[in-house]
């Protein structure tokens, strides 16, 4: 949420707090203490519900605040004059605040299952576009294209090591230019902890560069526990489960690219020898054609 919503939400709840108990001092039948608390914890699990959880703590001190002054003796006032009052304000206050947090927590936790569902249909997404990715010498562009656009990054790169310098395959609407020394650098640490279990392997192979004014996180690519590569993605925030899974995936795809250039190549030896000999075949037909006839 915004800060504009925020502020919002904020100004709605506090205003519903102050009507809802000028509602309850006009009419006289519902002015007693009991009444009013539930009403003003009804406001406050209704802001709890739709708003962040600072907003509803404010609005539960202005809810505790108006309980006080319009339904506590003395009313009017601030001051609280019998002892048992105290308790009953308190009892309030404690109330509404575990309700909030409750409500808030329940509310993130939804945010977080519906995320989740969200990254596993893209990761699925992605899967799916993988395999209908055909022409090996295109292969990885492709695969780059396809992460940028399921995942709505900004910028992704496929960086994958050769003998002398990197390969890389950029897709995005962003235009970055990632130095390779530094590309070998954060290539050089994977390496270094290919041996750690997953999770500390996974940890320490995260890294950031900044380019401009750019962050760019990199993961390693990997098959199995091989390191073949690095990913390189900027934009909308990853959570790092997803982001590995989606190295992971990225990875596969890789491997698929190249046993489809590997079928190709061998297709065409293939295609070579049965040419050379249909070939050979012909010209040993033809010599041997004059030598029958005469």
């Amino acid at each position: 949420m915004s800060r504009s919503t925020d502020l919002r939400n904020l100004i709605l709840g506090i205003s519903g707090v102050v009507a809802l108990a000028l509602v309850f001092r006009e009419w006289t039948s519902f002015s007693n203490a009991a009444t009013a608390a539930f009403g003003f914890l009804i406001v406050v699990l209704l802001v709890a519900s739709t708003a962040r959880l600072w907003v509803a703590v404010a609005t539960s001190i202005a809810a505790m605040l108006s309980f006080n002054f319009f339904f506590l003796p003395p009313v009017g006032s601030f001051t609280i004059a019998d002892p048992q009052n105290w308790i009953a304000l308190l009892a309030f206050l404690a109330v509404s605040l575990v309700a909030t947090n409750l409500s808030a927590v329940a509310r993130d936790r939804t945010q977080q299952a519906v995320t989740r569902r969200d990254e596993l249909g893209r990761l699925f997404a992605l899967s799916r576009d993988i395999l209908l990715i055909t022409d090996s010498r295109e292969a990885n562009a492709s695969l780059a294209g396809f992460i940028s656009r399921r995942f709505d990054l900004d910028y992704v790169a496929i960086c994958l090591p050769s003998e002398s310098e990197w390969r890389i395959f950029e897709a995005g609407s962003l235009e970055l230019t990632l130095d390779p020394q530094k590309l070998s650098s954060a290539y050089t640490r994977v390496l270094e902890h290919h041996g750690l279990e997953v999770d500390a392997r996974t940890e320490s192979g995260q890294s950031t560069l900044t380019v401009g004014a750019h962050s760019v996180r990199l993961l390693p690519l990997r098959l199995g526990t091989k390191p073949i590569g690095l990913l390189a993605a900027a934009g909308r925030p990853i959570e790092p489960g997803t982001f590995d899974a989606l190295a992971g995936i990225a990875a596969i795809a890789i491997e698929r690219a190249q046993f489809l250039e590997e079928r190709r190549l061998a297709g065409l030896s293939r295609q070579s020898e049965e040419l050379k000999s249909a070939l050979l075949a012909s010209l040993g037909h033809d010599l041997r054609t004059p030598l029958t006839a005469t």
